[in-house]
């Protein structure tokens, strides 16, 4: 076989494959699909006899579509079926004004949506949080440390807050839930091999310059604004895909200085609110009929937004696109290949801790709530959802980019599975909606405002968001969280919204009979019990309760085994 001819099978030759006998004589100028594999195909060009071999990228992904002449998705191609990978589509998100990194979309209905910190260039240089949104409507979000890149919080819309603080040999955790009294704290050993040994720090969260990687296969990468389509390629003899030109520092900066900055004030009980989280969500006025126009409830937000604080108590920027983003494919592919790091880093570290991938530390925390005053289960269940939903979604996310724990590096194959890249500016009228989230779990949000993104000279008037709840219990906190058979400790909380008629009350009862309470009164913002040491497997229930005036009281339940 000719030169010629044994590169034209190099599709087959690396995918292990006998190289087949196939000519273009009768076939007119086109693509046609390889008869003996879904995700490869022919391309006849007038005037050669040999067709040109190409690939949709890795087998069970895309599959060619004689049809549409580009690569779909199996299950639109008969006879290729649906992905085994369960996957729908994978965006990367490349506006530097967009907390959004990359977005995964699962046959199931489930959208995983995770954020970070970009450069001015819209390079990924952190991984901050994971959500996922099933077809339901109930959200399940992951934080993780910025300095170990751990799984360190679980928030679910059912209400239960989790937090986890990792050390070489254990995982402290805490549990609470909104519409329940308890404050559960939990210590779950760990075995120095159970803490991942990967990548550094600089590795997990990347880089905040512009970096080609050099074993990225550009060719499988769609830079297609709004389709899921990647059409057949190819790349001319000579060229170099991976040349990145990224936009000047003073292009970069004339972007970020257009972007529109809509001020937010955030208060509770007439005072700033420094704890509160805000959020701001788009919605595209063209989408938006008059009868929705006050009541939005219905419809899902185009885009989410960027929040910053300003330094200032209370106060926050939303941040708006007033220009797009870098289009050109060699744009593309950098934010790919940063964001690809990022989240390589994020999944090694999180998903080499044995004990939360094997459900050892989810099954410890909900046999601990057993110990609540509640008889049903309930606690038990709604931890246990919400601590396997955390730590399920990271493992689908990182399945979904093609995460393999087997590697050295902490790099995915994410730049070979991407469909869509998305650009959030939009030059049309934005009806902007913030909300806020307190950390008591109250969510409040304000009638949004319709904004012009490409006009940056419009003044648009403050939002302000105030708390609608009277006095709340902030934390309560032990220490140590985990005490020793005999050993004592000291519960702290920490009050909100507290006037001269509150009366704070931290109450302990042990199961040896132990019992004691404290009071603290007036405009209070914190009070302290202290519980001397007890025998091994004594528990301890300790109730904080708030009361205020009139008003109905506010309790907290937290348990404590020795």
């Amino acid at each position: 076989m000719g030169g010629n001819a044994a590169a034209l099978c190099l599709g087959f030759l690396l995918s292990v494959l006998p190289c087949p006998r196939v000519s273009c004589d009768g076939r007119s100028q086109g693509s046609y699909p390889d008869p003996s594999v879904c995700h490869m195909y022919y391309t006849c060009v007038d005037g050669y006899q040999s067709p040109v071999h190409q690939s949709c990228g890795p087998a069970g992904w895309l599959a060619f579509s004689q049809v549409t002449q580009n690569c779909e998705w199996p299950q639109d191609v008969p006879g290729c079926g649906p992905s085994p990978f369960g996957i729908l589509g994978v965006s990367t998100f490349v506006n530097p004004d967009d907390p959004l990194l990359v977005e995964v979309a699962t046959d199931d209905g489930n959208v995983i949506q995770a954020q970070g910190d970009k450069t001015e260039e819209g390079a990924a240089t952190s991984m901050e949080s994971l959500t996922q949104t099933t077809p339901g409507g109930d959200e399940t979000t992951v934080g993780f440390s910025p300095d170990s890149a751990l799984v360190d919080t679980v928030v679910t819309s059912s209400g239960v807050s989790m937090t986890f603080t990792w050390t070489d040999d254990k995982v402290y955790v805490t549990a609470s839930a909104q519409n329940s009294s308890f404050e559960l704290n939990v210590q779950v050993d760990l075995e120095p091999s159970d803490m991942p040994t990967g990548p550094t720090l600089s590795e997990v969260h990347g880089t905040a310059t512009v970096f080609e990687s050099p074993t990225t296969d550009h060719s499988s990468f769609n830079n297609g604004a709004d389709s899921a389509q990647t059409g057949p390629m190819s790349t001319e003899e000579g060229q170099t895909t991976g040349d990145m030109n990224a936009p000047s520092s003073e292009s970069a900066n004339a972007m970020a200085m257009q972007s529109l900055r809509l001020p937010v004030m955030v208060t509770r009980c007439g005072r700033p609110a420094d704890d509160a989280t805000v959020k701001a969500f788009g919605y595209k006025m063209s989408n938006i009929t008059p009868l929705l126009a006050t009541d939005i409830s219905s419809l899902h937000p185009d885009v989410e937004y960027r929040v910053v604080p300003t330094g200032d108590a209370g106060k926050f920027e939303i941040v708006v696109p007033a220009s797009p983003a870098d289009s050109s494919p060699e744009a593309a592919q950098t934010v790919c290949d940063s964001v690809s790091q990022v989240v390589g880093g994020v999944c090694a570290a999180s998903l080499n801790v044995r004990p939360a991938v094997d459900g050892t530390i989810c099954n410890e925390v909900a046999d601990a709530a057993q110990f609540l005053t509640t008889q049903s289960g309930a606690e038990s269940a709604l931890v246990l959802a919400a601590c396997s939903g955390g730590f399920g979604a990271v493992q689908t996310f990182c399945d979904a980019i093609g995460f393999n724990a087997a590697e050295q590096d902490a790099s995915s194959d994410l730049c070979q599975k991407v469909t869509t890249t998305v650009d959030s500016f939009t030059p049309e009228p934005v009806l902007v909606v913030p909300k806020a989230v307190f950390p008591s779990g109250e969510e409040v949000s304000v009638p949004g405002k319709i904004v012009s993104p490409g006009n940056v000279n419009q003044t648009i008037p403050a939002f302000s968001i105030s708390s609608g709840s009277g006095h709340v219990i902030s934390s309560v906190d032990f220490n140590p969280r985990d005490p020793l058979p005999g050993q004592s400790y000291v519960g702290h909380a920490r009050f909100t919204c507290t006037d001269v008629t509150t009366v704070a009350t931290m109450k302990i009862v042990g199961t040896d009979g132990y019992q004691n309470e404290v009071q603290c009164a007036g405009a209070i913002s914190e009070c302290t019990l202290r519980v001397p040491g007890a025998q091994e497997l004594v528990v301890d229930r300790v109730t904080t309760s708030l009361q205020s005036g009139a008003g109905p009281a506010v309790s907290r339940e937290s348990v404590i085994v020795f």
